[in-house]
């Protein structure tokens, strides 16, 4: 694997009308291959960036940060078992399953 990087994101343009919330989402790139992912977690996208970056233990950072490590535990685990890891597996594995095997 030659690249890897988990970015979160919470976007102003799909805010939700009754709670003028966004949901949190993830971005996980992994050699150009990149693909979204939806949290549970909704956030004001104005105060998003600044509970992402202050050194206070918000809810918002300290769900990102646990997401993180398991996303990183399961890339780890992948590499362990000599498994290429892609972006859509990562995600397969965030929705709580693993991504299906194709057979000719």
């Amino acid at each position: 694997m030659k690249t890897f990087a988990i970015s979160f994101l919470c976007s102003p343009s799909k805010i939700r009308k009754k709670s003028g919330e966004a949901p949190v989402e993830i971005s996980i790139s992994v050699n150009g291959e990149r693909v979204y992912y939806q949290t549970s977690l909704t956030c004001n996208p104005a105060d998003f960036q600044k509970k992402m970056a202050s050194s206070r233990v918000s809810d918002v950072k300290t769900y990102c940060d646990a997401l993180r490590a398991k996303i990183i535990k399961y890339q780890t685990k992948l590499e362990v078992q000599g498994i290429p890891v892609t972006a859509k597996k990562i995600k397969s594995f965030l929705d709580g399953g693993e991504e299906k095997g194709y057979t000719l």
